[in-house]
């Protein structure tokens, strides 16, 4: 049998044939990521109404207009300190700390919050290196949002616990009035033989602590800027040995520049929490330019569905109210 030669047009023909079907599969891949995307971007949890606290919990979205830092009391007598970002709330007084979650309502301006109260296992350096962790009570919080006439934030209320309940009077500190950067906080700080480095790294920042007169003791972790409230950070911390208290694997908190210019943080990991507050080196500098220190509005908060593994369950404790005390 002779061979035909057809010029190369069988050639050309298969070409043609094989580009159409490889456009075509192209463009049902493009149609699958377009309704796939489609489906991704309206179930985003930045549509979500609500936020996810550490403990796993939902908090209606509006709760973030609390976010701040308050000092109050119980019952008019003692002293604490809590943050409140989030829909979270974290804290301490000189026998306990308190972690927990918030909710607020702000067409009646009435707030409800659940807390578990651990008590306070490490208080150095005048309750400026504080940790609390082992069994807890329930304690809960009711009661409303109260602007003074200069304006100063209050949250009056109850407080409630299985064996006693009183009164609730916390007020909003302004923090310090300068820029929310990393570059504004990459500096050295103190805290008592605690040596506390944080470089810059452009969106996010690198620290590196030691206790000088306590060999071994190391920490190290990772810090970005949180949303919600001027002045806050989200703080990673990577691992900690050999210090003090509070040693182990990654935790989770916020860190604020309060109204001294310090820089305190308030760490959780599952049932264990430490506060600290250190104090920036003097022969450094800072950036005065003002900022506006009132909380962001809710609806431009970003959501975080990312709970902490560990978390405290949401069980009731009151049978070790005593053991706790």
């Amino acid at each position: 049998m002779a061979d035909i030669d057809d010029g190369g047009h069988g050639i050309r023909i298969m070409q043609k044939t094989i580009l159409i079907s490889s456009r075509c599969f192209l463009a049902i891949l493009m149609s699958i990521c377009l309704s796939s995307c489609g489906a991704s971007s309206t179930n985003s949890t930045e549509d979500s109404p609500t936020l996810m606290t550490w403990q796993g919990i939902e908090v209606g979205k509006q709760s973030a207009l609390l976010n701040g830092l308050y000092r109050g009391q119980f019952d008019q007598s003692g002293s604490g300190t809590w943050l409140i970002m989030n829909g979270n709330v974290i804290g301490y007084d000189t026998d306990f700390g308190y972690l927990g979650y918030l909710n607020f309502d702000p067409s009646s301006q009435q707030f409800d919050a659940q807390l578990w109260r651990f008590p306070i296992i490490s208080n150095l350096y005048q309750t400026q290196l504080v940790s609390a962790s082992g069994l807890y009570i329930i304690q809960t919080w009711q009661g409303i949002r109260f602007y003074s006439q200069n304006n100063q934030i209050s949250l009056v209320g109850d407080y409630s616990m299985p064996t006693s309940s009183g009164s609730l009077l916390l007020n909003q500190v302004n923090l310090m009035a300068m820029a929310t950067s990393i570059p504004g906080i990459a500096d050295q700080w103190q805290l008592g033989q605690h040596q506390l480095f944080i470089t810059d790294l452009g969106q996010n920042g690198r620290f590196q602590g030691f206790n000088s007169e306590l060999s071994g003791c190391r920490y190290q972790g990772l810090i970005s800027i949180a949303q919600g409230l001027a002045n806050s950070y989200q703080v990673d911390l990577v691992q900690q040995v050999g210090c003090e208290s509070f040693n182990g694997g990654p935790a989770q908190g916020f860190a604020i520049l309060d109204d001294q210019g310090d820089w305190q943080w308030f760490l959780q990991r599952g049932r264990e929490l430490a506060f600290q507050r250190f104090t920036r080196l003097p022969s450094t500098t800072t950036d005065d330019s003002s900022t506006n220190t009132e909380p962001t509005d809710a609806d431009d908060l970003p959501i975080s569905d990312a709970p902490l593994d560990d978390a405290v369950p949401n069980e009731d404790t009151s049978s070790v109210e005593a053991a706790a005390e």
